[in-house]
């Protein structure tokens, strides 16, 4: 009886090894190729855009007209809406337009709102390739949003907060020009937001 007993514990302790093992290699996979997917798309985009090198643009005119609709370029069968720079923690990222599980795994997603009506949500997976490392802004960093028409939207960090996934309506809360999302590192029924304000 003992050495059964023994026996069915050291298969399931086997079997839960083997499942962290998987989830493991799973994130790691799903990972790399968000990372793969979101370095194409950027390229890509880059490619089609003509941005200039200097502060020439000015995006008052957009700001000034919220109806205007946001520009979209397809990549691999994708709409997106611009590319999203945050220069502190090395990163720059192309943003899609519509929010799905699918394009969550692809790159950064416009959640709700817009760029040019100055309460846009943007939010992304904890992971390497994406959003993990938002978490470590400050506030005074900068980041900028360039659409596809070259405009840019250059931002500054002034808050961050821990919002319960139980309590999701306080992503609304407040007045700011820009909000990023992600799960948080140390508790997944939490998410980073790092709300920003316009500084053009």
């Amino acid at each position: 009886m003992k050495n059964k007993l023994s026996i069915i514990l050291k298969v399931l302790g086997l079997l839960l090894i083997l499942s962290a093992l998987g989830i493991c290699i799973y994130n790691v996979v799903t990972d790399y190729l968000a990372g793969k997917y979101s370095k194409e798309a950027l390229t890509e985009l880059e490619n089609t855009l003509d941005i200039p090198k200097d502060d020439t643009i000015n995006s008052n005119d957009y700001l000034n007209n919220p109806a205007e609709e946001m520009p979209i370029s397809k990549v691999n069968g994708k709409n997106y809406i611009g590319i999203i720079s945050i220069p502190s923690i090395n990163i720059e990222l192309p943003v899609l337009n519509e929010y799905t599980d699918k394009n969550l795994n692809i790159a950064p997603v416009l959640l709700k709102g817009s760029i040019y009506k100055r309460n846009a949500v943007i939010i992304a997976h904890n992971s390497t390739s994406h959003f993990k490392k938002i978490q470590k802004l400050k506030k005074g960093d900068l980041v900028s949003f360039t659409d596809l028409d070259g405009h840019i939207f250059r931002y500054e960090v002034v808050n961050k907060e821990n919002i319960s996934e139980q309590t999701p309506d306080l992503l609304d809360e407040g007045d700011w020009d820009l909000s990023l999302f992600t799960c948080t590192s140390s508790n997944i029924k939490f998410r980073t937001t790092v709300r920003l304000k316009l500084i053009n």
